[in-house]
Order: structure tokens, then C-alpha cells, then sequence
């Protein structure tokens, strides 16, 4: 999921028309630049999880049990995921 800024730039756009798979992947995306993409990262995962992706949800669920836990690494808790594997 190493992708160039230009190749990022035209999958982003490319989404505005797609559904919720294409959300989550755009979440996953985020989530590989790093930290300073945390949030827009976790905007796309809810968008994904609000149309009914399974996966967002899950990745969801799990920053969300890191958080209530006061666990401070929940922000890198997202960006150590093995995304991979919600991939087919």
C-alpha cells in the first residue's frame, strides 16, 4: 500500500464516487502515511463502517477499546494495524 502522492491524489477522487470498500481503503491509506493522518484516517474507517464495511467497524472497535483503556498508544495502535489482511 505504498503509493506515490500523485497515484494517492487520483484513488482519493476516484472515491468521492465509490462506496464503502472504497472508504475503507482510503482509511488504510491514510493510516500508512502516518501519524499527522490519524484523523483522516478514522474519518474514512467511520464513513466505511457507517455504510456497513464490517472491517471499519472492527478496526473502529479496536481504537476505541485502546482509548477507553487510557492506553496512550491508540493513535499508534491505527497506524501498527496489519491492514493487509482485511484486504482480499
Amino acid at each position: 500500500m505504498n503509493l506515490n502522492d500523485r497515484e494517492f491524489e487520483v484513488y482519493r477522487q476516484a472515491v468521492e464516487e465509490g462506496g464503502a470498500e472504497s472508504y475503507f481503503n482510503l482509511g488504510a491509506m491514510y493510516a500508512s502515511r502516518g501519524s499527522d493522518f490519524y484523523h483522516e484516517s478514522v474519518m474514512w474507517y467511520r464513513t466505511a463502517a457507517n455504510q456497513g464495511h464490517i472491517e471499519a467497524q472492527k478496526v473502529l472497535d479496536t481504537i476505541k477499546e485502546n482509548k477507553r483503556s487510557h492506553a496512550p498508544w491508540y493513535k499508534k495502535l491505527l497506524l501498527g494495524l496489519d491492514l493487509n489482511k482485511y484486504f482480499n
